[in-house]
Parts: structure tokens; sequence; C-alpha cells
């Protein structure tokens, strides 16, 4: 009767610990998120917690924390300066770049650098108040915040009740400050995050005539996009009708370059091809990657891009093209140049090779281009 109680005990111990292990554990968007959980004690916690916004529902040191879990990632922490609405009419990275900054600070971590000279190198500068003026902001909510972008350089974010400011603070717009990471931890998880990303097709494009621009062609229409450094990178789309009177886009032998376009900036064109990328990484190195088309489509659209197009040279069987996917709010490019097999279209499978150079300042992005074009 013992041993069969002590059995009994070791089968529910064995299939609490199977239970356990089957629970998902977060992971963390960078690694300067699993320091500061780490110092501040709540990686237990954290480690289980479901998907959603966690608003006010932390405290270090007496102060509130908003805590973001996105797909069982832990996306954010830092100081509730911002009301889940608030954050849904700004700019969300800016906020919680402010509100990670802000406990960044509080916190410590093991630094090379002073928290002073942290922030002096950082460019992060006071035009009212100091960061003790965050303290007040935790706990009122009734302020007017705006967030306004001085000529793609800088973020100017002030806090206003009656008319009167009562913070101002500005910052470069880089993308490693804004994301609390560096260049080598960028390039080591970009891999990961696009091979988690779903190759979905997505059936969010679409248009309205009033949208779009007839042409001497029958049956094709061109919905004019933005430009980026040049006019023959774009993001235009191309259009037919179809016997209801919808608009689709185009994907066809008869008209390849833009069904290519199309099929390169949207994930709305359902496909098999596979991107073999060759990630031109910082130190000259480079890693090779293999992923859905869609998947790299849709993680750059997720993450805030746009996609550009331009075609580079076409001999009637390969296209060479530059696809550019740009996050004008984080400051960053990722550029890509690719050669495409028009024979492929058809059967919407095949091998596109690409070069990638990934995360490039906006700042830096003209002398890429030059670059990549050699």
């Amino acid at each position: 009767m013992l041993k069969l109680k002590l059995h009994t005990c070791l089968l529910l111990f064995s299939l609490l610990a199977i239970n356990n292990s089957l629970i998902a554990s977060n992971d963390y968007k960078t690694d300067l998120l699993a320091r500061m959980a780490a110092s501040m004690n709540i990686t237990s916690q954290l480690s289980s917690l479901a998907n959603g916004e966690y608003y006010k529902q932390f405290t270090y040191q007496g102060q509130p924390v908003t805590v973001i879990v996105r797909n069982n990632s832990i996306e954010h922490i830092g100081h509730s300066l911002f009301t889940p609405y608030q954050r849904s009419l700004l700019k969300a990275p800016i906020c919680n770049f402010l509100e990670r900054f802000s406990l960044e600070i509080a916190v410590p971590l093991e630094r090379e650098k002073s928290v002073e000279k942290h922030i002096a190198e950082s460019g992060v500068s006071f035009d009212k108040g100091t960061f003790s003026s965050f303290c007040h902001l935790f706990n009122d909510t009734t302020y007017q915040v705006s967030i306004e972008n001085k000529d793609d350089k800088n973020y100017l974010v002030q806090w206003q009740k009656n008319n009167q400011t009562y913070c101002a603070i500005k910052f470069p717009i880089d993308y490693d400050l804004l994301n609390g990471s560096e260049m080598l931890e960028n390039e080591r998880r970009l891999a990961g995050e696009i091979l988690k990303t779903s190759a979905a097709c997505s059936n969010s494009v679409a248009a309205t005539p009033d949208e779009l621009s007839a042409t001497w062609q029958k049956n094709y229409f061109i919905q004019q996009g933005q430009s980026y450094y040049s006019n023959e990178l774009n993001t235009n789309k191309y259009f037919e009708q179809d016997d209801t009177g919808g608009y689709n886009l185009v994907y066809t032998s008869k008209y390849p370059l833009e069904s290519l376009a199309n099929l390169l900036t949207s994930s709305a064109i359902d496909n098999q091809f596979v991107m073999d990328i060759r990630l031109k990484k910082y130190g000259l190195t480079e890693d090779a990657i293999s992923v859905p088309l869609n998947s790299w489509i849709n993680f750059c659209l997720n993450t805030g891009c746009t996609p550009y197009v331009g075609v580079i040279n076409y001999d009637g069987n390969f296209a060479t093209c530059e696809l550019l996917m740009r996050n004008a709010d984080l400051g960053y490019n990722h550029v890509m140049k690719l050669t495409f097999d028009i024979t492929q279209l058809e059967d919407r499978k095949g091998i596109i090779e690409a070069r990638l150079n990934s995360y490039v300042p906006s700042s830096k992005i003209k002398y890429l281009f030059d670059e990549l074009r050699q």
C-alpha cells in the first residue's frame, strides 16, 4: 500500500513537471529588457505572463510600471507615463522608449558608463523640466501629450495643461536608442524574428476607383504611392478590374514587373516563394537565412515598415530589384538587393536570391544606395 502511494505521488509530480514544461516561457525583445527584469526581481512573474498590456500592474520603488507582452515575448517594461488610451492615439514605439528609458536609468544595472554619461551620449535633453519631472506625470493623466517629428532627425514630446508646457523632452530618431539595443544584437535577433512570423496571406490590400489612375492599357490601373530617394523607388501598386467591378492586384506574366512590385510590397498574393538571404553583418561578416517570402514581408509590415521597390535591371528573364523596407518612425531601413527569375512568376513558387543590409540608419541610406548599385 505504501509503495502504491509512493508511485502515485511520483506520477503526480511527473505530470506536474510535464504540465509546467508545456507552459510557454516568455522571452524578451531585447537583452536590456531581460537585464531590467532581473534587476527588478520580476523575471519569474513575467515568465508565464499572458499576452496583453499590463498598465500600472507592477511597481518599482513605489512608482507604477507598465509591461507589454506580445507573441510570448516581453516587448516592453517601463514607467507608466502613458495610459492605454494615450498609447492608442500616439506613436506606441515612442511611448515605449520614454517609459523604458525613464525606468532604465532608475534600475541598478551593471553599466559600462555612468547614468549621467549614458544620458548625455544618448542625445536625450529637456527643453522644459528634468527626469524628476516625470514622477509627477505618473499620477496625473490629465496632461495633453504631443509628439512632433523635427525634420526626421529628432522627436519633441511635450506635456501641456492650461496652455502651459510642464515638460518637454527631445531625443534623436535613432533605432538603437529607441529600441534599447545595438547593431550586433539587432542582427543576431533578426533571423529568429522573421522565422517566427506567419507566412499567411493577407487580404488587407484594396483600392477604390478614386484612388486609381487609368492608363492607355486596357484594364490596367495604377495606385500612385510615395517615392523615396528617387522616383523609381516607390510604393506604387497595380490593379485590374474583375467581372464584379472590384479591383484586384495585378499578378500575371503579361505584366511581370508590375506583378513583382505587387508581390514584394504586400503579402496579399498567395505564393510559396522562398528567399535565400545573405545578411551582411557588422564587421564584414554575413549569415545565410532561408525564409518564406511572405514571412519576410509580414515581419517588415508588422514592425511598421513601408516597402519601396525599384527595378535596377531587367533582361526579359531576370529582374534585379531594390526592395527597401523603411521605418520612418524609428529611423531605420532594411535594404535588400534581389534577383527574381520571371519564369517562376506563374508557378508562384521558387527561390529568390537576395542580399540584405538590415537596420541601416536613415542618415546613411544614400551612401548605401550608391554602394548597392555598383
